[in-house]
């Protein structure tokens, strides 16, 4: 077989780079010292975990989920708030995820310490409660990392209520091991 002498051939190459719909539309509190300021007792804020960046600081929050941050202190002697989520589009398992970190100033967020995890939203997907109870009264800032379970997107309301714990110096005597009450052996019962 002969080869054709000077043959010329036309071809082109293209090049298309993959655009990612989500670059440069993370949410503003995508980063723990970008955190959004939860105000307690304050009105609700809208959120989104849509085009989030994965965040892995432990607790039950898995490696790869996608996460958002805000941040809140308490106020006087509270030392409990309670995070409520409605209008929850989480989708498709519909699970929230937190982990509750503090620092001793709002500039600690380089280098918070974890202090609380919740995972699992036990209640139906139009709302949702978690309490944190135990917690430092005023000036300690925490910052609460919101989750989902890994490849759900969607939108929500967030909401913050401060309280106290009821029985704190309402406590019994007996309460604590050194100040326990002896019990009579052998006697009879009232």
């Amino acid at each position: 077989s002969t080869e054709p002498a000077n043959v010329a051939t036309d071809f082109q190459i293209c090049a298309a780079q993959a655009i990612d719909p989500c670059f440069g539309n993370e949410p503003a509190n995508d980063l723990i010292c970008n955190a959004t300021t939860l105000v307690p007792d304050g009105p609700c804020l809208a959120g989104t975990i849509n085009c989030s960046t994965a965040d892995y600081y432990g607790g039950c929050v898995p490696l790869n989920n996608i996460t958002v941050w805000y941040t809140f202190t308490l106020t006087g002697a509270n030392t409990d708030m309670e995070i409520n989520f409605t209008a929850e589009t989480f989708a498709p398992a519909n699970t929230v995820e937190m982990y509750l970190f503090s620092g001793a100033n709002p500039t600690a967020c380089a280098s918070p310490s974890g202090v609380y995890a919740i995972c699992d939203d036990p209640t139906p997907p139009t709302t949702g409660r978690f309490h944190f109870s135990g917690l430092t009264s005023v000036a300690t800032t925490y910052w609460l990392m919101v989750s989902v379970t890994s490849g759900e997107t969607g939108t929500f309301t967030i909401c913050g209520d401060e309280s106290s714990d009821p029985c704190a110096g309402n406590e019994p005597a007996n309460d604590d091991i050194c100040s326990a009450t002896t019990l009579p052996v052998g006697g009879a019962c009232p």
